[in-house]
């Protein structure tokens, strides 16, 4: 999530809710592992896009995807 400054070590605060929009930043579960990224609902698919120019966005195809919660802020210890 480099590219909208959020970066390793940053802390992210999170509602925890299920649904969510397309366009917000999210934390998921996806089979197994947890991952932020931007969450985007495109002809009827689920996409995670990473905001990193380096990574390539994520097509949703697993039943193993849980939304944990939406990202609403971002703190970082200097």
């Amino acid at each position: 999530m480099v590219d909208i400054g959020m970066f390793e070590g940053d802390y992210v605060i999170v509602e925890k809710k299920e649904k969510v929009q397309s366009g917000d930043i999210v934390v998921a579960l996806l089979e197994g592992e947890t991952t932020v990224k931007r969450y985007q609902e495109k002809s009827g698919k689920v996409w995670l896009i990473p905001e990193n120019a380096q990574l390539k966005p994520i097509e949703v195809k697993s039943d193993d995807f849980q939304i944990q919660g939406k990202v609403i802020g971002l703190q970082r210890k200097f």
